[in-house]
């Protein structure tokens, strides 16, 4: 009892709320789909961030690495919506058109889920056109950028750690311009940095971080050129400028397949890194959807 006691003080009220309140549901294409919400409201300034977890993860479980719901404030609505469940031969996954998991292996259409749940969500809570955001890890990354490439007229912006455009056998084509934060840490095996099979892993051969941001820069329509580089003893961040729509990288020097900062056995962490940086990026697009800042 001490123990549950002690954790209960170490999380906030936005932390109780979604990770031990109960899942919501809809029905898409005649499957039920779960999420669960922190958020809620009328003010006409109110936000909506959809967060998108990895391989064999689920939406609370992201919700607990990620903390994302207390990173942002009180003006935006959290969803954490969860993949198919898992099988006896898959791992939870989404369907992000060249991986992972269930969604993928049995050819549930996610962009559908998503669509239907932003709508959703966006009615209960009267979110304003253009404050819709998503943001996803590894699998939850990749489905992200086919959220984008697909249905680009949803998002406002997406952030993505630990994605990738595509394998080598199967990319996403994104054509139309969406505001987009790309992360990525240099010494990740499992999606690796500089592309190709992980260990342990032939299935999936992968497409490496700068083809990914190349994709992205053509997508975004931005110009030939590095972009401007500000660089750190951790990371460096780069922001690619007179695009069409932002564009922004950090590559991680020292990280493996991880997101940034995020609370494993640290409970008392309550707004790791990587969450905090989603916040700024996310900020500057709604404040001028054309500049962001290193």
């Amino acid at each position: 009892m001490l123990l549950l006691a002690t954790l209960l003080l170490a999380f906030t009220s936005r932390d109780r709320s979604i990770l031990l309140g109960r899942q919501s549901s809809i029905d898409v294409q005649g499957i039920p789909r779960t999420y669960r919400v922190v958020g809620g409201g009328t003010g006409k300034d109110r936000r909506l961030v959809i967060a998108l977890h990895g391989l064999s993860g689920d939406g609370r479980q992201f919700a607990y690495y990620t903390a994302l719901h207390n990173a942002f404030g009180s003006d935006t609505v959290v969803a954490y919506p969860d993949s198919t469940a898992k099988s006896a031969a898959d791992r939870a996954g989404w369907n992000a058109g060249f991986c992972c998991g269930s969604g993928w292996k049995q050819g549930v259409d996610d962009v559908a889920f998503l669509a239907a749940l932003i709508d959703t969500l966006v009615a209960d809570n009267h979110i304003a056109k253009g404050r819709v955001f998503v943001v996803g890890f590894s699998n939850g990354g990749f489905m992200a950028e086919r959220l984008a490439a697909e249905r680009p007229d949803l998002v406002a912006g997406v952030a993505v750690m630990s994605g990738t455009i595509g394998t080598k056998a199967n990319v996403l084509h994104p054509a139309s311009p969406v505001p987009m934060l790309l992360t990525h840490g240099a010494k990740d095996q499992r999606v690796r940095y500089d592309g190709g099979e992980s260990p342990g892993d032939p299935e999936f051969d992968w497409q490496s971080f700068a083809t990914t941001v190349n994709a992205w820069k053509q997508a975004n329509g931005c110009p030939d050129g590095a972009g401007r580089a500000v660089s750190s003893s951790t990371q460096v961040t780069t922001v690619y400028e007179n695009c069409k729509a932002p564009l922004k990288t950090i590559e991680y020097h020292n990280n493996g397949h991880v997101w940034d900062g995020w609370r494993l056995a640290n409970v008392w962490t309550k707004r790791p890194r990587a969450s905090i940086e989603v916040v700024h990026f996310f900020d500057e697009i709604l404040a001028n959807p054309q500049t962001v800042t290193p």
